[in-house]
């Protein structure tokens, strides 16, 4: 089961936030290599290495 699209929102608006502030912020791994987890409504990433 998927989360309703504004579930995802306010994660999405956080990153924006971050990336607008940050603008030199980056992945500091391959995207492939992030760790996903699955919870009873949501899913995510465990951990989101970054290096600015």
């Amino acid at each position: 089961m998927e989360a309703p699209e504004g579930d995802r929102a306010v994660p999405r608006t956080v990153l924006d936030v971050l990336l607008r502030r940050l603008p030199a912020l980056e992945l500091a791994a391959p995207p492939a290599g992030l760790g996903r987890f699955e919870g009873l409504a949501v899913g995510g990433l465990s951990e989101v290495p970054v290096r600015w």
